[in-house]
């Protein structure tokens, strides 16, 4: 909507603007009716040329308003931060099926245990976990969590038999993350961090996520960007590629 709007105030001032040059070129011509009714001089007819003039070229002011507008409109913040429960909420509460889900985690234990519950569809879905290398595997609490990381792998599959993913990819990769992330499609993203805690297995706490909505230009580019991270690194560790 704010688009709609910006657009038609852009095609207005154009409209406006040759107006404005023709009378100003072709003052002569006119009606003297017409000229009785511009009965100012030749320069304010050139002013109120150049006025919507500028209008049109500042694009990045116009894009503000396309903005502004559209947030108005949506009533909700763009970028904020809450707890993941809640962010799946609103994921789910803004529709039930996405064609694309995008998920880099270490486990993504939590992530299903909530996504799990609100029953959204996807045609395809990504995952990126970690795997732990040989050398690592020597410790038994990597051992267990590379065995957690295998049971929830698992309950996607389930999730996927139930109907609610059409493909499900795997990819693995090998370093300690520090973030994690849930995309859906180029609207939505989940953006959280990870924290060093030796109290649980995976010895990965986690920190509440931001949610940011593509509502304005600038939170598409942001988007985008975390999409083009996400693909760089699935291309990197194509090797270990399965579908599920």
């Amino acid at each position: 909507m704010g688009k709609i709007i910006t657009t038609t105030i852009k095609y207005l001032n154009v409209i406006f603007c040759i107006v404005f040059i023709v009378y100003f070129f072709f003052y002569d011509k006119f009606d003297s009716a017409v000229i009785a009714f511009f009965s100012k001089e030749r320069t304010l007819a050139f002013v109120l040329a150049l006025i919507p003039t500028i209008f049109v070229y500042f694009d990045k002011k116009t894009q503000n308003i396309e903005d502004s507008i559209n947030l108005l409109l949506n009533k909700q913040d763009t970028f904020t931060h809450k707890i993941l429960t809640k962010s799946l909420d609103d994921v789910s509460s803004k529709k039930k099926k996405y064609k694309k889900l995008r998920i880099y985690a270490h486990s993504s234990k939590k992530i299903f245990e909530i996504y799990d519950d609100k029953k959204i569809e996807v045609d395809t879905c990504y995952l990126l976990l970690r795997k732990f290398t040989e050398e690592e595997l020597a410790d038994e609490r990597n051992k267990d969590e590379e065995r957690n990381i295998e049971t929830t792998i698992k309950q996607w599959i389930d999730y996927k038999k139930n109907g609610r993913i059409k493909k499900l990819y795997l990819y693995r990769y090998n370093f300690n993350s520090t973030e994690y992330q849930v995309i859906f499609d180029e609207e939505i993203l989940i953006s959280g961090i990870y924290f060093p805690d030796e109290t649980i297995t995976s010895r990965q706490g986690v920190i509440d996520p931001i949610y940011v909505e593509c509502n304005t230009k600038q939170c598409k580019i942001l988007i985008k960007d975390y999409i083009k991270r996400f693909d760089k690194i699935l291309n990197y560790y194509a090797s270990s590629k399965k579908e599920l």
